[in-house]
């Protein structure tokens, strides 16, 4: 924005006459005052983000980067709170589903994760980390033979990756 004013100035100055050379001014006044406004909405992920919610309520992307900012803080609270609304803005998409799914887990409510986890294979089933977490919270639930089964469905035969390995040897 500064670097467009003063080209903009530049031109002005070219063509210079006192009333061109005060427009020139005033418009790179406001170009600055406009920067200067803007750059704090760039202050952190936390404010970008909350701006561009508020600019566009309708923003499930700019909900599912605040969940994961306030994941990386430490503020579940939030966490569930932004990840529902990316839900509720698009509600069919495995991705949402499973975030909020995460974000239950990870407060400890298991059977509310595992019903969306179960959404975010349905709308996706080819979403390996929808039916990973989903296996992940069956297990915690104690639920070993429908973890088990759900496995045996996704891989056929034991699979050869480590980190899936491991997984089907803990189901």
């Amino acid at each position: 924005m500064i670097g467009l004013s003063l080209i903009v100035s530049f031109l002005f100055l070219k063509l210079a006459k006192k009333r061109t050379l005060f427009l020139a001014s005033f418009l790179m006044i406001l170009l600055a005052v406009k920067s200067s406004t803007q750059v704090k909405t760039w202050k952190n992920s936390e404010t970008l983000f909350t701006n561009a919610l508020k600019v566009n309520g309708k923003s499930y992307i700019s909900a599912t980067n605040l969940g994961l900012y306030y994941i990386k803080e430490g503020r579940m609270d939030k966490v569930l709170f932004f990840f529902k609304k990316a839900e509720a803005i698009k509600p069919n998409d495995p991705l949402h589903q499973n975030n909020v799914g995460t974000a239950l887990a990870l407060t400890g409510k298991m059977d509310e994760a595992v019903i969306y986890f179960r959404k975010a294979v349905a709308f996706g089933p080819k979403n390996l980390e929808g039916h990973t977490n989903l296996i992940h919270a069956l297990i915690a639930l104690g639920r070993t033979k429908e973890a088990v089964a759900r496995v045996s469905k996704i891989y056929k035969a034991p699979p050869k990756q480590p980190k899936t390995a491991r997984l089907y040897r803990r189901a």
